[in-house]
């Protein structure tokens, strides 16, 4: 090794160093640039805890494993030396959640509830009916806005936090459409953090969990519907494949916001319907009419809290309009999404049902 190339890796470790005092992850650094930087972001991890106050930060840079090699040529290190050094703030910092495979805070009812809702979610995603699967999805919506209605009792104040996945090329900014309509019908906030597909979403932490469950869900269900289908095999037999997936991750995505809108609006609270047809009927229905409307208000509330966090966060963040040019893309898109189980990832309580067609 010579003293240049030496020189060049100490260079590249202050500037990974720099960056994660910028709020950036290791695992953030491999997604945008590339694992062929894994071993400078090795030797730099150690370093990196002395010099961030982010707890979430220091515990994934104290426990990334080691590369299969350490090996970097000098050009490996240049590109890298040149692409950290143009790496933003990721602001979200301050307000990552932990990540924990259990909360001890909650409760024995909120431990319950949430279990009934992962075991729905699970015979959802394994049933091969669609019928059965639709009426567990309505049970999962139905308990998840119970969870939220009886959240609403609480003395506690609500948590806002921020949680970031990543997004793989191609069409990363169609992807991220799907992401927002999901986040948006559950009381959260999403926004590209990085164009390479780095996402930050905000919310209430139950809520990021069901976000991302059911996005990671989703994604599975939309890339599978769009790579199989008669108007797939014509789209590539005609030239415009590209264009045609980009409209059917945009229609699948926008006929997903309004399945989830119509969810969240068919929600009937805990008991609503074991009433009789006794003199107290009448009442018990108006009743369930006014919790129905006090829970979607309440998600409505949580959405625009968690709006005003990301603002606050993002002054200067910006909408961007992505136009659909296939109308097969799009027909096919929406009729994928009336195919799918809203039922979120099964993959992450053990195990997933196969797609098949």
């Amino acid at each position: 090794m010579n003293a240049y190339h030496s020189a060049l890796c100490d260079r590249a470790i202050e500037l990974v160093i720099s960056a994660a005092q910028r709020g950036w992850s290791p695992k953030d650094l491999l997604h945008v640039l590339g694992n062929y930087c894994y071993p400078i972001i090795y030797r730099a991890a150690g370093r990196i805890p002395a010099h961030i106050t982010s707890t979430v930060l220091r515990k994934e840079w104290l426990t990334l494993e080691p590369p299969t090699s350490m090996a970097m040529s000098t050009q490996e290190v240049e590109t890298l030396v040149e692409e950290v050094t143009r790496l933003p703030w990721l602001r979200d910092v301050d307000v990552l959640a932990e990540k924990t495979n259990s909360s001890p805070l909650r409760n024995r009812k909120e431990e319950k509830i949430r279990t009934k809702i992962i075991n729905l979610l699970k015979k959802a995603e394994s049933t091969p009916y669609e019928e059965e699967a639709s009426a567990l999805i309505a049970k999962a919506q139905s308990l998840q806005q119970q969870h939220r209605l009886d959240g609403l009792c609480s003395d506690s104040p609500l948590k806002f936090v921020s949680k970031r996945i990543h997004i793989s090329a191609p069409y990363i900014n169609h992807q991220s459409t799907l992401l927002s309509a999901i986040a948006d019908r559950n009381g959260c906030s999403a926004l590209q953090l990085h164009p390479k597909g780095i996402i930050t979403i905000f919310g209430a932490e139950d809520d990021l969990d069901h976000v991302i469950d059911l996005f990671t869900s989703l994604q599975r269900q939309c890339d599978w519907h769009m790579r199989h289908g008669e108007h797939a095999e014509i789209a590539q037999q005609l030239g415009n494949l590209a264009s045609y997936r980009r409209s059917f991750i945009l229609s699948y995505a926008s006929r997903i916001g309004e399945l989830l809108d119509e969810a969240n609006k068919s929600f009937t609270p805990q008991d609503a319907d074991d009433t009789d047809s006794g003199p107290s009927a009448q009442q018990d229905a108006q009743n369930a009419l006014a919790q129905s409307r006090r829970a979607l208000h309440a998600l409505d509330q949580r959405r625009l809290d968690a709006e005003a966090i990301r603002d606050r966060y993002f002054p200067r963040a910006r909408t961007i309009s992505l136009a659909m040019g296939s109308h097969a893309g799009v027909s096919a898109g929406a009729s994928a999404a009336e195919k799918s189980h809203l039922s979120g990832d099964s993959a992450g309580v053990k195990g997933r049902r196969q797609l098949t067609r």
